[in-house]
């Protein structure tokens, strides 16, 4: 079996890892603070807090640590300063909505989702459940100039932007898919389906030192998840307002994914009672894949190697 480490922190809801150049290993808490993984993984040490809080996360050329907010939009914090500085918050003079993880291009242009502009984060498994889409794909350049890329999306999360820079990847997380949105060469302006049908629904993606993409799979796409979706609209809407004793309750299941920028699967890993579920982000550290997960009060670790096929 699949070694998994888990290192508890404070703070909760760790929603995803962050690699720093230096190497260092960061998480966002739902307290506002930005922790550092100790070496050893026996803890966390702050490192910055904000009056945000930090969900998906990238890397700014000039060092800052970019990031979204459920609530807010997305920002740029200065870890040696604190300083903290918006972004993106509106589109068109509307407030952006449920903003949920970003990816830096070489250029600097960020690109990000917004997930949801009915429902806040708390509250986001409704706009899955109810199939209704309000995400959509952003970018916003030095200029601060907000352009939506791509609409229509059923719970837009993990975005990517590939290695050579002609497209960007955002994940559903409602269908089980993974679009690719050309922003440069002789398809730029167009999409196409990069995977679909998952055995997973995806969270956030990261690009693996070798180039290929990791997937965070946060629950199976699988029979219990098609029934639910196969029941009349009415019934779908209830369910979410049930009370949460009473509402489905997540997997413990333990999911992530590599593919190639071809759209193909590399290597998954699935496991049941591993310790820690619900993976919502990863990055390769070396041998190790660290991962978040916005269920537990936790971050994990497993070998690379896992998910190599």
């Amino acid at each position: 079996m699949t070694q998994i480490e888990v290192c508890p922190i404070a703070g909760g809801g760790p929603e995803d890892i962050l690699v720093l150049p230096n190497g260092d290993v960061i998480t966002g808490t739902i307290d506002g603070r930005l922790q550092k993984i100790r070496a050893d993984f026996s803890g966390g040490d702050t490192v910055a807090q904000m009056d945000q809080r930090a969900l998906g996360m990238d890397v700014l050329p000039d060092g800052r640590v970019v990031f979204c907010d459920p609530t807010d939009g997305v920002f740029a914090v200065d870890l040696e300063s604190g300083q903290v500085r918006a972004l993106a918050t509106q589109y068109n003079g509307v407030a952006l909505g449920l903003c949920n993880n970003p990816s830096v291009a070489a250029d600097g242009t960020v690109y990000f989702s917004v997930s949801s502009t009915r429902n806040n984060v708390f509250e986001a498994i409704k706009d899955v459940v109810e199939a209704i889409p309000t995400g959509a794909l952003y970018r916003v350049g030095a200029d601060g100039v907000v352009e939506k890329l791509l609409g229509d999306l059923l719970f837009a999360n993990g975005v990517t932007v590939a290695p050579d820079q002609q497209s960007v990847l955002v994940a559903e997380t409602g269908r089980a898919k993974i679009t690719r949105v050309w922003i440069d060469g002789p398809k730029s302006g167009t999409a196409e389906v990069f995977a679909q049908d998952m055995a997973g629904t995806p969270d956030n993606l990261a690009l693996s030192d070798d180039g290929s993409l990791l997937v965070a799979w946060v629950q199976p796409y699988g029979k219990k998840m098609k029934d639910i979706m196969a029941l009349p609209q009415w019934m779908r809407w209830l369910i979410v307002r049930l009370p949460k004793f009473v509402q489905p309750k997540p997997d413990d299941r333990f999911m992530m994914a590599r593919y190639g920028f071809d759209g193909v699967l590399l290597g998954s890993i699935d496991l049941e009672g591993a310790g820690f579920h619900f993976v919502t982000g990863g990055r390769q550290v070396g041998d190790w894949v660290y991962v978040g997960s916005v269920e537990e009060d936790a971050i994990a670790r497993f070998p690379y190697a896992a998910l190599e096929g």
